[in-house]
């Protein structure tokens, strides 16, 4: 039995078509790539300002607390002066 030929044609269209499959996902890879890029950029932004109100509230906490022994310091003076 004589083997099959396959011409050198279809095999350098299967090649192509191969490369040109492999090309686009790269360049699929490379605009997603992008595109996570820009998103990351944004989220810094957002964590930037989260970090700010954190330290807003953080700073307001420990006013509160400062303003509380003040008053509790201002409480034990004027019951020891009701005595």
């Amino acid at each position: 039995m004589f083997e099959r030929v396959t011409s050198r044609s279809s095999r350098t269209s299967l090649i192509r078509t191969r490369a040109a499959v492999l090309t686009a996902g790269l360049g699929a890879s490379v605009a997603l790539g992008a595109g996570v890029a820009v998103a990351s950029v944004d989220t810094t932004a957002a964590s930037g300002a989260a970090s700010a109100v954190q330290a807003q509230a953080a700073a307001q906490a420990e006013a509160a607390k400062t303003q509380a022994v003040t008053a509790e310091k201002a409480a034990k003076t004027a019951k020891a002066a009701a005595k």
